[in-house]
């Protein structure tokens, strides 16, 4: 806050100290983003005197926004139905003796490096799983992890097959970035 002394000896703030304030309380409140907001609009003044007032006025737009919604990028999110794991652990975690394994699939399909077809298209129509592990045969490692919607272009797109026909053709998951 940038107090200067006028002609009747009393301070008075300059507008434009205002002006940045009220602009980070509404960035505040909407997008809830305290330190990247302090230091965006930090390094647009390029005045380190407005770093605790800013600070302040960004932490309480925050509070006063949580009280009443969520963030716009959390609305967005959930508009979007994406997975994303919480902050914290909902309070039924605490009430009952519920562990990853009450949730999990118990019986999980996993698919090689090299994989036909056939064999993807069937696993997609007799299981409901979104995600699918994809291990190294030999060892057993985990490489990493392909989503149905992703296999499902695949198929159908037919992006990253071989040009053998049918349901022999080959899915090459070692090309994948």
């Amino acid at each position: 806050h940038k107090f200067e002394p006028n002609a009747n000896n009393s301070l008075f703030a300059d507008s434009g100290t205002y002006a940045l304030i009220g602009a980070a309380a509404v960035l505040g409140g909407m997008a809830r983003m305290t330190i990247s907001l302090t230091v965006i609009l930090l390094e647009a003044t390029g005045d380190m005197q407005y770093v605790l007032p800013i600070m302040l006025t960004l932490m309480a737009a925050r509070w006063t926004g949580n009280i009443f919604n969520e963030g716009l990028y959390d609305i967005h999110i959930n508009l979007q139905d994406l997975t994303y794991l919480e902050d914290e652990v909902p309070d039924i975690a605490y009430k009952s003796s519920l562990n990853a394994g009450n949730f999990m699939s118990r019986q999980v399909k996993c698919f090689r490096e090299r994989e036909k077809v056939g064999y993807i298209f069937d696993i997609l129509n007799n299981f409901e799983h979104h995600c699918f592990p994809i291990i190294d045969e030999h060892s057993g490692i985990l490489l990493g992890t392909v989503m149905r919607k992703c296999l499902t272009v695949l198929i159908f797109e037919g992006v990253h097959l071989e040009n053998t026909g049918g349901r022999n053709r080959m899915v090459d998951f070692s090309t994948f970035e």
